[in-house]
């Protein structure tokens, strides 16, 4: 199945755009990457996220970053180039589930909860954490810590249900959409979640497990 997008099967998503999907629907389409990198020019993220990519990733793209540490050594909690960032996430997203790229970068994002688990930030916020409903609800709090761009709000919907709304563009939909289903799938949650995203890029994403 694929999810319920107006867009073509392999081109970009026209916006606005509406779309709903569960776990085993995937996304079909492409990234326009270079509207991303041009979107996140002034936004950054922490070092912890970059380097689990450098093994597969840096040889490949490492002469396009903007801002490349010395021998791709990059320090958990110092602030880098959330387009480098998107440089490397794009080659392993693409790299380790060829075919759909939308549905590659989901699926790479699902796993982003394991890299913020294994810090001692992230292990004591999980730990104050007891279901997805609550972690939904602290998401905007942690990318505040761990990133700098559009500032992101959460509202409970419902008793299982939680929406996130940015208040600026944001590079790609569909690696927030991976974050969100990987962070409620940590809390043993089935997530369903309604993505809507504007003429301005500007995204909510309604969870619901």
């Amino acid at each position: 199945m694929r999810a319920d997008s107006s867009g073509p099967a392999w081109g970009l998503p026209p916006l606005p755009e509406r779309f709903s999907t569960r776990l085993d629907v995937p996304l079909s389409g492409d990234i326009g990457l270079d509207d991303a990198l041009t979107i996140v020019e002034q936004h950054s993220l922490k070092g912890l996220f970059f380097a689990r990519y450098v093994d597969e990733a840096w040889a490949a793209v490492h002469d396009v970053l903007v801002e490349p540490p010395a021998n791709g050594k990059y320090h958990a909690f110092e602030a880098y180039p959330m387009r480098d960032y998107l440089r490397l996430f794009d080659f392993a997203a693409r790299a380790r589930f060829p075919g759909s790229v939308r549905e590659a970068f989901r699926l790479l994002g699902r796993s982003e909860i394991e890299v913020f688990a294994g810090s001692t930030f992230g292990k004591v916020t999980l730990a104050m954490l007891g279901d997805a409903g609550a972690a939904l609800l602290r998401y905007p709090d942690v990318l505040s810590v761990v990133s700098k761009g559009p500032v992101a709000r959460s509202e409970r919907l419902g008793p299982k249900q939680v929406k996130i709304s940015f208040d600026g563009a944001i590079g790609s939909v569909e690696h927030v959409l991976g974050i969100l289903e990987g962070l409620s799938l940590a809390f043993e949650a089935s997530p369903s979640v309604d993505v809507q995203v504007d003429e301005l890029r500007r995204a909510s994403l309604a969870v619901s497990w």
